[in-house]
């Protein structure tokens, strides 16, 4: 999961924003407690993006939506 600037190629050269942000996957039917990671980062024209490579495994994304739909 990652944050990314959006048209990031047609900024002004040397262009960086530092940005303090979390990222989450949230429960909406349950409001269950949410999968949340906090990060911090210094965008630029080289790095316009920033996130998790694994925020979390599949399994649990799975497992939860298999116990509240009943399938199996």
């Amino acid at each position: 999961m990652y944050l990314d600037v959006a048209d990031s190629s047609t900024l002004p050269y040397g262009w960086s924003r530092y940005a303090q942000f979390s990222l989450a996957v949230v429960n909406q039917i349950h409001n269950k407690y949410p999968i949340r990671k906090d990060t911090q980062h210094q965008f630029n024209g080289r790095e316009s993006d920033w996130g998790f490579t694994s925020f979390m495994p599949l399994s649990d994304l799975v497992v939860e939506v298999s116990q509240e739909s009943n399938w199996f």
